[in-house]
């Protein structure tokens, strides 16, 4: 198994001044944009005997997503979205094929596509 730990972050600061009747009016934006890819598993069999392969498979199963988190300078969001999607593939010597992908987005299921022939 292969864990792989990938993460992007932005940052992106935003900052109004305004000077009316002696007074110091300040707004301010913020925006964070994360991108975590988490975890990718790969599995291969080999079965021999007598020195020749009776089998093989191979299977991958990997996940990853995204997020966007923004507020204002209350403190209050104004934007918070995320999405993230699982890809799991599997094949086997005797022609077995199988691949499921599901995305999902805001907490609701997107797509969920299952093929069982390449």
């Amino acid at each position: 198994m292969t864990t792989t730990v990938q993460r992007t972050l932005g940052f992106d600061n935003d900052n109004n001044l305004t000077v009316q009747n002696y007074r110091q009016n300040t707004s301010d934006d913020e925006t964070l944009d994360t991108v975590t890819t988490t975890l990718t598993k790969t599995l291969s069999v080999r079965d021999s005997a007598n020195g020749t392969q009776t089998f093989g498979s191979d299977l991958s199963n990997t996940t990853d997503g995204s997020g966007v988190l923004s507020e204002y300078d209350d403190g209050i969001y104004r934007l918070a979205n995320g999405a993230d999607r699982q890809t799991y593939d599997y094949t086997d010597s005797t022609g077995a094929c199988y691949h499921h992908r599901i995305s999902a987005a805001q907490g609701w299921v997107t797509a969920d596509r299952v093929t069982t022939g390449c």
